[in-house]
């Protein structure tokens, strides 16, 4: 508990500036003991904990630099990782992750939707020479609303670095996965009607980072007959319903219908 409490305070003050934002990466990037980087994720480790899990297949959507997926191969020893980035900068060190992890880690570079196309423009915004990789999007409003919400003081002060890559449907992959976590700015409802085989056979459980998508995403996926839960990593709790998107409160479960027995069904 009051590791979770510094992690989350450290956290917090490193990311109040680009020049923390930095700092924290580097130390994630060395450092194995700091993961998982966010709480939300010992969910996964819970709901395994429990007997879930056929293939042991985490499907990583919005690797960035790796940080997730190593957080998964810590948090999971005996599952596999498959992590798909956009941003053709992280390629080395997803490239590295693969090599230390060999036959549990594996990767593609791409940009992900509900089309597939050759060529398209990713933006990724930087402060004088340092990128903020978390911003990465599709969109060039996405990228700049993204990082001058999360530093409101260096507004103005970012320019943005263009990249061409390619866009694909997850289901292209063929992929059959237990877990799916998606953190891709802003394209979480193009990126899940890319994904429709995959929800509709394998029916996975998601960690969906959302932000001003949430209703969008949580419409769709109750279509989908997927409700939302929080995790609370201090009661190791799952409390149904979507809760409101704040800072410290960033992601949601979505769970299908007939595995609602694996999580809490407690009403928030």
């Amino acid at each position: 508990m009051i590791w979770q409490c510094a992690k989350k305070w450290a956290t917090r003050i490193l990311e109040s500036h680009p020049l923390g934002y930095a700092t924290g990466v580097a130390l994630l990037n060395r450092f194995d003991f700091l993961l998982p980087h966010e709480a939300d994720y010992w969910g996964f480790s819970e709901i395994a904990a429990r007997g879930y899990g056929n293939k042991r297949i985490i499907l990583d959507l919005g690797a960035n630099c790796g940080h997730s997926g190593r957080a998964f191969l810590k948090l999971l020893p005996e599952w596999s990782v498959f992590s798909v980035e956009a941003n053709p900068i992280h390629r080395a060190r997803l490239q590295k992750i693969k090599s230390r992890f060999s036959g549990r880690f594996n990767y593609s570079v791409c940009a992900l939707g509900n089309s597939e196309k050759d060529n398209i423009c990713i933006y990724t915004p930087f402060w004088k020479s340092i990128p903020m990789h978390s911003a990465t999007a599709t969109s060039r409003k996405e990228a700049i609303h993204s990082v001058e919400d999360a530093f409101p003081n260096q507004r103005n002060a970012f320019r943005i670095h263009e990249s061409r890559v390619s866009l694909k449907k997850v289901d292209t992959f063929g992929f059959e996965a237990d877990f799916v976590k998606m953190d891709i700015q802003g394209d979480e409802l193009s990126c899940l009607e890319g994904m429709t085989d995959l929800l509709r056979e394998r029916r996975p459980i998601l960690l969906v980072e959302v932000n001003l998508g949430l209703d969008t995403v949580r419409n769709y996926l109750e279509k989908m007959d997927y409700n939302p839960f929080q995790y609370n990593s201090s009661t190791r709790q799952f409390v149904k319903g979507a809760g409101v998107y704040n800072a410290s409160y960033r992601n949601v479960f979505f769970v299908p219908h007939e595995l609602e027995g694996l999580v809490a069904t407690k009403a928030s």
